[in-house]
């Protein structure tokens, strides 16, 4: 089975709609080509998803992965790491939203804390670092 995200993405949507929350997301290289039948350019997106909850903005990137000890920083694009960058220096709030297939765990963590840890040379966080950014996400059906 390959992990296309989708599934994962779906989730993400109902889960925060289901609490009252705006979610806007953003087309991906593959909609487009869906929509089209043809590749087509499509320029960068600063994340999977923009949500507006109870008054706060927040941009998330959705990432899920098989990987059965840690959290891979290889599967985050290098614009998405960009966009993480300016959102936070501008006191914007990028947050990444992993969904662990093998735990089938979700985590909630903030994009500073991965670019603190890429700026160090570490290149993952292993599930158990991430005990305390666990996050429910219910959905039902």
């Amino acid at each position: 089975m390959v992990n296309a995200g989708a599934p994962t993405e779906k989730k993400f949507d109902q889960h925060f709609r289901k609490l009252g929350g705006f979610v806007y997301a953003f087309e991906d290289a593959k909609q487009l080509f869906g929509k089209n039948k043809r590749a087509v350019a499509n320029d960068a997106k600063p994340c999977d998803r923009m949500v507006v909850l109870k008054g706060t903005t927040f941009w998330a990137e959705i990432k899920s992965t098989e990987n059965k000890t840690s959290f891979p920083f290889g599967i985050i694009k290098t614009d998405q790491l960009g966009y993480a960058r300016q959102i936070i220096r501008a006191d914007g709030q990028y947050l990444f939203f992993v969904h662990s297939l093998h735990l089938d765990k979700w985590f909630r963590i903030p994009a500073a804390l991965v670019i603190e840890r890429i700026l160090y040379g570490t290149k993952s966080f292993k599930w158990t670092e991430l005990q305390d950014m666990g996050v429910e996400i219910a959905v039902n059906g």
